[in-house]
């Protein structure tokens, strides 16, 4: 009988491309490594002897409120898991799919956010020297829009307190025919957790899947498409991952690029990351009196083996405090508006007969300096040497071709 450290040490040495993994002997003995699955995302047997489980990530109680929202208990309940090609198993909180309501923030600050208190098992990682670090990548986005763990992710580390601020951000974008050309009603019907909501990434995402789809014969998880079998835990190390690489070089990136233009409403997080250090003795104390209170030997018996130093060690290895939050409740709107011409602003300008008067040529030197604008974009640039009126009508002029900010 095989023992789940053989089937460990096997996985690790196909991460590092071995070339024991290919011999027959293996490949008959481990056939499941080279299955391509049919249908919806099955229960990879690889993803669940290797990927974390929330409910052992969390801290135990009583002794920790390892989640709380807005100082109200939470637990595994409130997470939802996604697939990764990169990253496995993830958990979602807050996602509102599976009828579970979407928890509203009410007040700001770190008393009314998410904490938590988690246990990255540190002892269960695989030897992955592609990939030889340890801890949590964590992104905070809106419900409707696909996971990009790898493109804006943050990283958090074991034995720190990380405090994670966000602010609301709304991006409203012009419909053709400006140059942003905006979409405004496509969805996304091959990507998984998107509910169909279009955004950039996604599109070139779901162009990415069709990409790997045409060189592997196989789809990645995040792919939605019946019709073709999933890729292999083989095909995902040896052509996946190579195939990424090679996709954002290709021209069919390029194609992309030019239809998978950006939404005409999206909403993004901006994040703003400040740390503290853990009171190791505290966490040890704690961790050790609940495990003898609950019972709960299967997770922390070598825990309790261990001197008060290698438990302080253990700590600093595997306990992650996190807690995110909004800095304030109101949220920036930034609108992209119609740029002004320069005549056109003279035409409709009611101080038209007073330029005019006021300086011979004045036509070329304000063309020459609305360039200067442009090109520069340096508010230090555009001394007009004429009244204080027009330079405040420039001023706005050079706000009017960028962006408007509202803090609503």
């Amino acid at each position: 009988m095989e023992t789940i450290d053989e089937k460990r040490d096997v996985i690790a040495k196909l991460l590092a491309r071995s070339k024991d993994v290919f011999h027959n002997e293996t490949k008959t003995k481990h056939q499941e490594l080279f299955w391509r699955f049919y249908g919806e995302v099955p229960n990879i047997f690889f993803l669940n002897l290797f990927s974390h489980e929330i409910e052992e990530m969390l801290l135990p109680g009583p002794t920790f409120n390892s989640c709380l929202i807005d100082e109200t208990a939470c637990g595994p309940e409130n997470f939802i898991q996604f697939i990764s090609s990169t990253y496995g198993r993830c958990y979602t909180f807050n996602s509102g799919q599976n009828g579970n309501p979407v928890i509203n923030a009410t007040m700001a600050g770190q008393l009314n956010g998410l904490r938590l208190l988690l246990n990255i098992e540190r002892e269960s990682y695989l030897e992955n020297p592609l990939n030889p670090f340890v801890g949590l990548t964590v992104l905070i986005h809106d419900q409707r829009t696909f996971p990009f763990m790898e493109q804006f992710g943050f990283f958090v580390q074991p034995g720190v307190r990380t405090l994670c601020s966000i602010k609301r951000k709304k991006i409203v974008n012009l419909e053709y025919p400006y140059v942003t050309s905006c979409i405004k009603n496509r969805k996304l019907e091959k990507l998984h957790n998107t509910e169909n909501s279009y955004s950039k990434p996604g599109c070139l995402m779901q162009c990415l899947g069709q990409f790997v789809i045409a060189r592997c014969g196989c789809r990645p998880v995040e792919y939605r498409d019946l019709q073709v079998p999933l890729c292999a835990a083989n095909d995902t190390v040896l052509c996946l991952f190579p195939t990424y690489r090679k996709y954002g070089k290709s021209t069919f990136r390029d194609k992309c690029e030019e239809s998978c233009r950006e939404p005409c409403q999206h909403t993004e997080y901006e994040t703003f990351l400040s740390y503290a250090g853990l009171q190791r003795e505290v966490f040890a104390e704690k961790l050790s009196s609940n495990v003898n209170l609950t019972g709960d030997f299967l997770l922390y018996e070598n825990f309790l083996n261990l001197s008060d130093r290698e438990k302080k060690e253990y700590i600093d290895e595997n306990i992650i405090s996190l807690d995110i939050f909004f800095n304030d409740m109101s949220y920036d709107e930034i609108t992209q508006t119609k740029a002004y011409e320069a005549w056109t602003l003279l035409v409709y300008s009611p101080f038209l007969n007073c330029w005019n008067s006021s300086s011979e040529g004045f036509g070329p030197t304000y063309a020459n300096k609305k360039a200067d604008i442009d090109n520069d974009n340096d508010d230090n640039d555009f001394n007009i040497d004429n009244s204080d009126e027009i330079k405040d009508i420039v001023f706005v002029l050079f706000l009017q071709n960028y962006k408007i900010i509202k803090k609503l």
